[in-house]
């Protein structure tokens, strides 16, 4: 009877389901999709991006040409999961700037941003921006990089919409800058444990109970 009863809290561990915060392969961020959005000869795409497990890396270059001042800028969709906390790296290095202003963003699909950070006017030395932002609601959202002058349009304080209205105007920023962007999804997750363990447990049981028969016999 001792044994069946060391037994009953082990296998009542292990058919509990654990819940925990990991980097998962969220749906989409294995296999980033460049949104291309060039409306000009400024704006051209030069980066790439490669992800693994719950992580993507991107690199590449934001410019302007001395002629004009416009800034390219880039785009990544991603479909996650409410709860999804998602943290965000960028680090620039300036290649050339007069009044150098990146921009990282996380964009919903359509209306309001869900963070939006920047370097203020810093031309000379490298940067390094980073966020954080608990998502509440699914769906598909965009990080994007892009240099002064090179924004959405804003209504009242909100992104109309993420794809379009973005700014490509002459802003006189000629800026160049290199960047390396991490992006890093970690998805609370409750794990049900297999079937199989019940049936590893019952016959656990099954065994003990046997062997004490054997014993009292």
């Amino acid at each position: 009877m001792r044994q069946t009863i060391l037994l009953a809290p082990l296998i009542g561990a292990l058919i509990t389901p654990s819940v925990f915060a990991a980097p998962v392969p969220a749906a989409g961020l294995d296999s980033p999709t460049h949104v291309d959005l060039v409306s000009t000869g400024d704006n051209t795409y030069v980066s790439d991006c490669m992800a693994s497990l719950g992580v993507a890396t991107c690199n590449g270059t934001i410019n302007s040409l001395l002629t004009t001042g416009l800034s390219n800028h880039q785009i990544w969709d991603f479909d996650l999961l409410a709860g999804d906390t998602v943290t965000i790296g960028l680090d620039i290095t300036t290649v050339l700037a007069v009044d150098g202003d990146p921009f990282l963003y996380l964009l919903e699909t359509v209306g309001g941003d869900a963070f939006r950070v920047t370097d203020d006017h810093n031309p000379f030395d490298d940067i390094h921006l980073i966020s954080s932002y608990t998502l509440t609601d699914a769906g598909t959202y965009y990080v994007g990089v892009s240099g002064f002058g090179n924004t959405p349009t804003y209504v009242d304080d909100d992104i109309q919409k993420a794809l379009t209205g973005w700014l490509d105007g002459d802003m006189n920023s000629f800026e160049a800058f290199e960047y390396d962007l991490t992006i890093t999804v970690e998805r609370v997750s409750e794990i049900p444990v297999p079937a199989a363990i019940w049936f590893m447990g019952s016959g656990l049981l099954a065994l003990t109970g046997f062997s004490r028969r054997r014993k009292q016999h």
